[in-house]
C-alpha cells in the first residue's frame, strides 16, 4: 500500500492511497488532517483481513479446509470434530453462538476478532490445547489467503499467543504398567469374539516396547512384519499418513515385542492389520483402565517417553533417533528422560571399568 499526499490548484490537501490496484482519494482543509487521515487508513487496511467475497463467513473457510485439507492429514477426524465444536457451541445461557467468530463475513474479518477468539479460549482451556486450536485455525487461514484468495491478508498474523508448555516429563513406573494391565484384564469378562481388551492390551505393551506412535501402532499390516528378521517396518502407506521421510522407517523387536505381535497374528483379527482395530474403542478402553487405576492424567502417549528412555540404555543417540523416527538428536530429546538414578548407574559402571577423567 502507498500514499501520496499533494496541494491541488484550488488550496486542497489531496491525499490518494493505492492498495491492492484500487484507489482511495480524499481532500482535506490541511495538511495535518490529510496526514491523519491517510495514517487512521492505513491502520484500518492492516487490521482488517479484506474479502472480495461478500457472500462468506469465517466458518465457510473451515467447512472448504475441512473437505479438502483435513483428509491429507493422520488426524483428521479430530479435526473436523474440533471444526464442528467451534460452528455449532452454543452459549447456555442466551442460545447464541459461543464463538462469534464463526459468523464473521469475510469483508469484516478483523485481527480484532482473532484477539477476542485468542481471550475467550484461553479462559476455556490449558495453553497446549489453545495452541493447537490457533495453529489449526491459522493453517487454515493460511491456505484461505495465499492459496484460495479468499482473503486479501492474514488477520492472525503477529497476534501474541502464549509460548509452548514445556514438554511432558512424565515417564511411568513398573508397577503403573501393572496396574494398568491388571485394569484391562480386569474387564475380560466383556470380552466379545472380537478380543477387544486383549487387543488393547497387546498395543499398551508393544507401544512400551518400541516407542511406536498410536496412529502407527493401528496401522501395522500383516505384511509389514518380519518376525524371522526381528522387526517391523513403518511405511507410512496407511490413509491420511503424511508420514514425513525420517518417520517411515524399520523397527528393530525386543524378544517380547515379537511375542506380542505373535500371539496378536494367531488371534487374526484382521486380514490386513495386525489389530483390526478402531482407535477410538482403544482409546476407551485404554481411558477407563488408566481412571480405575488411579492415574488419571497419564496419556498414551507418555508410553513413548518411557520406551525412548528405555531404549536408549541400548542404543547410540543416532540410531535411536532413527529408529523412533526423529529427524535429528535435538528432536529425541524432548522424550528421552533419563532417572538420575540410570545416569549415576552409567557413572559407576564407567568408574568400574576404569575409566576417570584424570586418566585423560
Amino acid at each position: 500500500m502507498a500514499n501520496h499526499i499533494e496541494i491541488d490548484g484550488s488550496g486542497k490537501w489531496v491525499v490518494q492511497v493505492y492498495q491492492e490496484k484500487n484507489l482511495s482519494r480524499r481532500d482535506f482543509d490541511s495538511m495535518t488532517e490529510a496526514s491523519a487521515w491517510a495514517h487512521k487508513f492505513a491502520q484500518d487496511v492492516n487490521i482488517q483481513a479484506g474479502s472480495d467475497f461478500a457472500d462468506l463467513k469465517f466458518s465457510d473457510i473451515l467447512d472448504r479446509y475441512g473437505k479438502e485439507e483435513s483428509p491429507k492429514r493422520v488426524a483428521y477426524k479430530k479435526q473436523l470434530a474440533k471444526f464442528n465444536y467451534f460452528k455449532n457451541s452454543t452459549d447456555n445461557s442466551n442460545g447464541s453462538k459461543k464463538y462469534s467468530l464463526v459468523d464473521v463475513p469475510l469483508r469484516d474479518l478483523s485481527r480484532f476478532d482473532f484477539v477476542r477468539f485468542r481471550d475467550q479460549r484461553m479462559g476455556e482451556v490449558a495453553s497446549g490445547t489453545f495452541i493447537q486450536d490457533w495453529s489449526l485455525f491459522h493453517r487454515a487461514v493460511k491456505v484461505a489467503t495465499y492459496e484460495w484468495g479468499w482473503l486479501h491478508r492474514d488477520p492472525m498474523q503477529g497476534i501474541r499467543i502464549p509460548p509452548h508448555p514445556a514438554n511432558r516429563m512424565r515417564r511411568l513406573s513398573d508397577s503403573e504398567i501393572d496396574r494398568i494391565s491388571n485394569e484391562i484384564l480386569a474387564h475380560q469378562v466383556r470380552i466379545e469374539s472380537e478380543g477387544l481388551h486383549v487387543r488393547a492390551l497387546i498395543i499398551f505393551h508393544l507401544a512400551l516396547e518400541t516407542a511406536l506412535r498410536k496412529s502407527e501402532l493401528f496401522a501395522i499390516k500383516r505384511q509389514e512384519v518380519f518376525l524371522d528378521a526381528g522387526y517391523l517396518k513403518v511405511t507410512g502407506e496407511e490413509p491420511n499418513a503424511r508420514k514425513s521421510r525420517s518417520a517411515i522407517r524399520e523397527v528393530p523387536l525386543t524378544d517380547y515385542a515379537k511375542r506380542l505381535i505373535r500371539a496378536a497374528l494367531d488371534w487374526n483379527w484382521s486380514a490386513v492389520y495386525v489389530f483390526g482395530l478402531e482407535e477410538r474403542g482403544f482409546s476407551q478402553i485404554f481411558r477407563g483402565a488408566c481412571h480405575r487405576a488411579g492415574l488419571r492424567e497419564l496419556h498414551f502417549h507418555d508410553t513413548r517417553h518411557e520406551a525412548i528412555s528405555r531404549l536408549a540404555r541400548h542404543y547410540r543417540s543416532i540410531d535411536l533417533a532413527t529408529i523412533v523416527g526423529h529427524r535429528n538428536v535435538q528432536e529425541l530429546m524432548t522424550y528421552y528422560k533419563p532417572s538420575i538414578s540410570h545416569l549415576v548407574e552409567v557413572l559407576s559402571r564407567a568408574e568400574r571399568f576404569g575409566y576417570s577423567e584424570r586418566d585423560n
